[in-house]
């Protein structure tokens, strides 16, 4: 486990998949009192394990997130331009409709063609298992 907090959680599995988290948690279980986690604070968290362990194929599950604001929408979708050098495949999972689109329009922005959104996260580790 390299990150291990009540909203984020970021494990590398024994398929080698770098598998991130993030959770939407009630007022009092929240870091800090925050029930919505930071983007900005998740993406900055994750980064240096990125670095360090690049390539990944990279594993997103999302749970009970509300809608991203259009900010955070555009902050996403340039890491997501900066980091695609880490990466050889990312999968998203557990999006709620809005995200759902909000991802879309994302992954346009961002030009990131080995990039895409599952309903469930077995189907997610299937395709980022299989041969690119």
């Amino acid at each position: 486990m390299l990150i291990d907090q009540p909203n984020l959680r970021l494990v590398v599995t024994g398929e080698g998949l770098f598998h991130v988290r993030v959770t939407q948690v009630g007022d009092d279980q929240g870091i800090e009192g925050v029930s919505r986690p930071s983007v900005d604070g998740i993406l900055d968290q994750i980064q240096g394990h990125l670095e360090q362990r690049a390539p990944v194929r990279y594993l997103v599950g999302f749970s009970g997130m509300e809608d991203l604001t259009l900010a955070e929408r555009w902050r996403v979708a340039d890491r997501m331009r900066a980091n695609r050098r880490f990466i050889s495949r990312s999968a998203i999972y557990g999006l709620s409709g809005k995200l759902e689109f909000a991802f879309r329009v994302i992954v346009r922005v961002s030009g990131r063609e080995d990039l895409r959104a599952f309903r469930s996260e077995a189907r997610a580790r299937e395709w980022l298992l299989e041969s690119e």
